[in-house]
């Protein structure tokens, strides 16, 4: 059955019927973070952190296909299905969060017990999936699956809960460890921390109002994670991972240019992008040999 307000939609995802800002929000975050995860985890030679993090990226950029693929079809049985999943989504990711939080801040993996803890907390995302409690009924008006109120209210509350446990455990480690590390720290906890109130607060605020526009605001707080992440691996080589700043800025001009794909609807500005986009990898790949060069004769 289709929504009252048919939508035309290409490849699922591509359609003139959307929110202005919806693209420009979803695509680069969604791109964003599953390359720096695949990025990640093999440079990091699979370590546990590099897996943690590329879970972390695979149901984040998950969530965000759903959600794009929601907002562009006007399918009612394929909305009210990729929309019973998103609450799972939600509470994996801020899970797998906390479990990311523990491992780099402690630099091991974490006890049996508080796997458990954590096994036990998405139980009930996966248990009420298919029930009532998740989604209660589809508006074709509006085309909208109608959430159920406790159910909603879990995830959230449980993304709550995640913010403020990294806190505590910020706070709790931060005088035990090495002057250089607790930089790093302190910049995980913001970066981590600013991803998490913006993706629980926009989606509250969502669903409270139901209003799904919101969503689109919280995307970006996942693209400032990266940008610290990214930082932190110029900065103090985390994940043991050596990279310019000079590659770092060239991947990131490479992302921001590429990204304006997704709203352009000129044609010629699309061939002046592709200019740009073209002219930036060319000389990005001359910048950074120049500088990788430099770097070997200095060390030489």
């Amino acid at each position: 059955m289709l929504c009252l307000d048919n939508i035309n939609t290409t490849f699922f995802i591509f359609s003139d019927v959307v929110p202005h800002l919806l693209y420009y929000s979803h695509l680069p975050a969604m791109l964003l973070s599953f390359l720096f995860g695949f990025f990640i985890y093999f440079k990091s030679n699979r370590s546990l952190l590099g897996k943690i993090l590329f879970f972390l990226s695979i149901s984040f950029s998950l969530w965000v296909l759903l959600n794009l693929i929601i907002w562009t079809n006007s399918s009612s049985s394929l909305i009210i299905f990729l929309w019973s999943l998103t609450g799972f989504l939600y509470a994996f990711i801020c899970v797998i969060a906390l479990y990311f939080a523990y491992v780099y801040i402690d630099k091991r993996d974490i006890d049996f017990k508080k796997k458990i803890i954590f096994a036990l907390l998405l139980l009930p995302t996966i248990i009420l999936i298919p029930t009532n409690f998740n989604l209660e009924r589809f508006d074709l008006s509006n085309c909208e699956a109608m959430e159920g109120t406790y159910f909603t209210n879990y995830y959230y509350g449980l993304g709550f809960i995640v913010f403020v446990w990294i806190i505590a455990l910020t706070i709790a480690r931060y005088r035990h460890v090495e002057y250089e590390n607790r930089k790093q720290i302190l910049l995980l906890t913001v970066g981590l921390g600013f991803f998490l109130v913006s993706f629980f607060i926009s989606g509250y605020l969502a669903s409270y109002f139901g209003n799904f526009e919101l969503e689109q605001y919280g995307l970006f707080g996942m693209i400032f994670f990266m940008g610290v992440l990214g930082y932190m691996i110029v900065r103090f080589e985390a994940f043991h991972i050596k990279i310019l700043g000079t590659q770092a800025l060239v991947v990131t001009l490479f992302i921001l240019i590429a990204a304006q794909f997704a709203f352009i609807q000129n044609s010629t500005n699309r061939v002046l992008n592709l200019i740009a986009l073209v002219l930036i990898t060319g000389f990005g790949y001359i910048l950074i040999r120049s500088v990788k060069r430099e770097v070997a004769q200095r060390e030489a």
